[in-house]
């Protein structure tokens, strides 16, 4: 522990990032928000839709959980959720959906899907994304209900 750490403890914790998160939002706003609130926390990455986040895992990255919104172009939410679950790899990855969706419409659209699924309406607070990151991080997974 360095000096100035031992003295503001503070200091030591904010400089642990605590997992790996991906972000898939087509928003910049958004995007913006998700990157500035989590990189204090998570090593963040933030890609603009379904494609580019296959893209990235295609290169041997594996978030700790992905973050996703369901209405993007090139490949949207669902299509992106569903190819995750085809793939096998990705079965014990989390994931967070974003939406203004209706909760009912994204439960029957990820039936089919085995990670865990939990859910946060747009618009939200970005420290709860944060705190709902860290809750399910620490083994506690949700289901969209």
């Amino acid at each position: 522990m360095s000096e100035k750490a031992k003295y503001l403890p503070w200091v030591a914790k904010e400089s642990v990032k605590i997992g790996n998160v991906l972000a898939v939002e087509d928003d910049i706003a958004i995007r913006a928000i998700l990157h500035n609130v989590l990189k204090k926390s998570f090593n963040i990455t933030v890609v603009n839709n379904g494609l580019e986040a296959l893209l990235w895992l295609s290169k041997g990255n594996t978030p700790d959980l992905i973050l996703s919104d369901i209405s993007m172009p090139e490949l949207n939410g669902f299509e992106f959720i569903r190819s995750l679950g085809q793939s096998g790899v990705y079965n014990s990855i989390p994931v967070v959906i974003l939406s203004g969706y209706d909760r009912e419409k994204i439960k029957i659209q990820t039936l089919e899907y085995t990670n865990p699924l939990s859910y946060i309406s747009k618009p939200f607070d970005p420290l709860k994304v944060r705190d709902q990151i860290i809750y399910i991080l620490q083994g506690n997974h949700l289901h969209v209900s």
